[in-house]
């Protein structure tokens, strides 16, 4: 039995269900870092319509200038990051600087008076295929700029895996949240880091590439808003 690595921040699902092969699994045993909830927030909020990312930034060997955009959903509940390059392998003739590939999203959002929000969980899709003994692995963390505490979590899969399409969730599960400052404009970052690592089996071949219908990554992160003074 082979377990499936991927990241969800929240409720709701990514679009266009896999139709090859799917798995769908949600990681028991996340590394998680207790947070402070935002001071004074209270109750669960509908997301303010004047919720808005007024910039983003990219940097990484995962997300090179050009290869990445990303979309906020019309109900303000989720955000998508799509990649073109954000893949990784191993093998025999494969340079090791494609084993690793990482990157930082960084967004600088605007948050209304009286409103704070969380990142929940993160969805992955696509297609991997690992040899026996290579395995693929796959972390993430999340802060707020300023803050010392941050959401993280992390998956290891051991090969053999015959090519697969997959599903991945990854839940956030803190308790408390980590919370935007409340009421305030705030930057948030989405640190990623995806391996291939064929060290137990140097003859072997490992593949693992986000969204395998259009060859890109996409990563949908789900938010969670409270109200506050």
């Amino acid at each position: 039995m082979f377990k499936l690595f991927a990241l969800v921040f929240a409720s709701i699902a990514v679009a266009n269900p896999v139709t090859t092969r799917e798995v769908t699994w949600t990681n028991p045993a996340i590394t998680r870092t207790v947070a402070l909830p935002a001071p004074g927030a209270t109750t669960t909020a509908t997301p303010p319509p004047q919720f808005n990312i007024t910039s983003v930034d990219m940097n990484g060997t995962g997300c090179p200038p050009g290869s990445g955009k990303v979309f906020l959903n019309a109900a303000h509940t989720a955000v998508t990051v799509t990649f073109s390059q954000y893949d990784v392998s191993a093998g025999p003739g494969i340079p090791i600087t494609e084993n690793r590939k990482n990157c930082q999203v960084t967004l600088k959002t605007h948050v209304p008076s009286g409103f704070t929000f969380a990142i929940i969980d993160v969805d992955y899709r696509g297609y991997y295929q690992l040899d026996t003994g290579v395995k693929g692995s796959h972390s993430a963390i999340y802060y707020f700029q300023g803050q010392t505490v941050q959401g993280e979590s992390g998956t290891t899969i051991n090969g053999p895996i015959d090519g697969a399409n997959f599903v991945y969730r990854d839940e956030f599960n803190l308790s408390p949240t980590v919370y935007a400052p409340c009421g305030q404009d705030s930057i948030l970052n989405l640190n990623s880091e995806v391996r291939v690592d064929n060290t137990g089996n140097t003859n072997g071949f490992g593949y693992f590439v986000d969204d395998s219908v259009d060859a890109s990554i996409n990563q949908t992160y789900n938010f969670a808003w409270l109200t506050c003074p």
